[in-house]
């Protein structure tokens, strides 16, 4: 057809099939141009030499870690390696930071003090919280060299990048970190498998065969099995699992560190919403409750004047004053700490500032919050000089003190809006937590009872918060009242530290089962603490004094 439609034109025919017209839309119908949609491939990045050599110090590392954490007693050696661990991210992280910021060195600091508290204090409580602060700490550090946030800094919405930063990274990169670790490049440029892949597989695979070849051997031969004998099923198991956990902690650190460095997250403007609470329910709301706390306000002059005595009752002594309401007064300022939160985040905002009605709403709780716990530690000081001390009252004294600096902060935030009082409060939590660990909560109980009631200032000693205080820490302050004049005083020390000399392993049953003998026990350098250390060779020096006495 192409042939006659060339012949027809060279006899200057005209083409005899009517030419085709597109319908012409009219201009309210055209339709805009969008772009196609084009989805963005998963980024797989190949591990370079610096990352191997990271990934290899990791690993040991974290081997090392599973091991001292949960065979080692969480002492020196677990402060050494956490410590290690740490420093190691940060090295491997810093070529490719955004900035070092003035925070970022802050949290680096705050670490290490954490780290270091595992070696001075016996406390479980004060060791829980301090790890806890460790990996806040960690994933924070990162969060603040690669700049990996969404929100702005210091601000009650950066929790969220946080969270993305600690559990995103980590638990979500398992297939970055396999293919980081199994892919190479050649020198041309190609990505091909490493053999490190095919070696593991090769080990894995072996472990079976090893289940059915090993028995074997061992009942050929006996040189064999006595060799194996050495390696008893708590050590082997104690290898085995170290490894695993510690295999399981380098996925998570590694994961987290080689993902961070390919990621940017760039700071992002959110438009500031109009919706919210109107500030006119919250007025109302607001006067409600003040008025409230104003009446509480006034019910205090009777402590203080003798025009507001008839609110009192007439037999109304300081110990009751110091037994009541400190619990209440706590929880008080936490709801309204939770108030002035809502009220930030929730009330309508104009031009990205709270209202001035909420605004002074909110100064007003934390004022009168303020108030609260001055009261709320006057009535604790007087309990603790009545009564003693315990760790409930000292853990509600220092989460007070932490209430305080951060109603302080939110405060001036109110007014001051580029204040980072998330910042505030995460530094004073952390320094509180390190403050606690190198202080250890059982022997400064131990220490305020002990030294009150030897002293006269309390007229008696509650044994019974001495034996449930369960650090190594308060040994020496209990080997104190064995000479206290008192008879019973004196047997519940004894058995306290009887109950010591169990725990450490100094002491048996002899064949009888009735008679115990002492043992020597060599203390395990992994797990040196130094209240734990002092305990032990005070035991082991008074032990047989111990046994006679109890």
């Amino acid at each position: 057809m192409d042939a006659h439609r060339n012949e027809d034109q060279q006899r200057n025919i005209p083409n005899q099939m009517p030419p085709y017209y597109a319908p012409q839309m009219p201009p309210y119908y055209a339709i805009p141009y969008r772009p196609p949609y084009i989805p963005k491939p998963s980024v797989r990045e190949v591990g370079e030499k610096r990352d191997m050599v990271y990934a290899l110090l990791l690993v040991i590392f974290s081997i090392l870690a599973a091991n001292f954490y949960l065979w080692g007693g969480s002492g020196i050696a677990a402060s050494v390696i956490s410590i290690c661990l740490f420093l190691t991210g940060v090295i491997y992280i810093l070529p490719y930071r955004e900035r070092c910021s003035a925070y970022s060195i802050v949290c680096i600091a705050l670490y290490i003090l954490c780290a270091a508290s595992l070696t001075f204090s016996d406390d479980s409580f004060g060791r829980f919280f301090a790890i806890v602060a460790m990996i806040v700490l960690s994933a924070l550090t990162l969060m603040e060299l690669r700049q990996l946030r969404r929100w702005p800094s210091g601000t009650l919405r950066a929790v969220g990048d946080w969270c993305n930063t600690a559990f995103v990274y980590s638990f979500g990169s398992f297939a970055t970190t396999f293919y980081a670790l199994f892919h190479r490049k050649n020198e041309d440029g190609r990505t091909c498998k490493r053999r490190l892949g095919s070696v593991l597989l090769g080990i894995a695979c072996a472990v079976p065969a090893l289940l059915i070849i090993v028995p074997l051997l061992t009942d050929a031969d006996a040189a064999f099995k006595n060799l194996l004998q050495i390696l008893t099923f708590d050590s082997l198991g104690e290898i085995l699992l170290s490894i695993l956990l510690g295999f399981a902690i380098f996925l998570l650190l590694f994961g987290q560190s080689f993902t961070a460095r390919y990621s940017i997250r760039e700071a992002e403007e959110k438009p500031q919403s109009s919706k919210g609470i109107e500030p006119i329910i919250l007025t109302a709301f607001g006067c409600v409750i003040s008025l409230v706390y104003v009446l509480y306000l006034v019910s205090q002059l009777a402590y203080f004047f003798h025009a507001f005595s008839g609110l009192l009752p007439s037999d109304y002594t300081v110990a009751e004053y110091a037994r009541r309401g400190f619990f209440e007064m706590a929880t008080v300022c936490l709801i309204n700490l939770g108030m002035v939160m809502a009220v930030l985040l929730m009330v309508r905002k104009k031009e990205g500032k709270e209202p001035l009605s909420a605004r002074l709403f909110s100064l007003f709780l934390c004022v009168f919050s303020l108030l609260l716990i001055a009261t709320a530690m006057s009535k604790m000081f007087l309990y603790i000089d009545s009564f003693g001390m315990t760790r409930l009252r000292i853990l509600t004294s220092v989460f007070m003190v932490f209430l305080a600096v951060v109603f302080c902060a939110v405060g001036v935030r109110l007014f001051v809006r580029k204040l980072p009082y998330m910042k505030i409060a995460l530094v004073a939590a952390v320094l509180l937590t390190a403050v606690m660990g190198f202080a250890d909560l059982d022997r400064v109980v131990a220490k305020y009872n002990v030294e009150a009631y030897l002293s006269g200032t309390l007229d008696s000693i509650d044994m019974d918060e001495l034996y449930m205080l369960h650090s190594d820490s308060i040994v020496p302050y209990v080997w104190r009242l064995t000479e206290d004049a008192n008879e019973q005083v004196r047997d519940d020390a004894y058995e306290i530290l009887y109950d010591r000399l169990w725990d450490h392993g100094l002491v048996e049953y002899d064949n009888t089962l009735r008679n115990v003998k002492l043992i020597d026990v060599a203390y395990d350098w992994r797990g040196y603490n130094v209240p734990e250390y002092e305990a032990f060779c005070l035991l082991k020096e008074h032990a047989q004094q111990i046994i006679d006495n109890r």
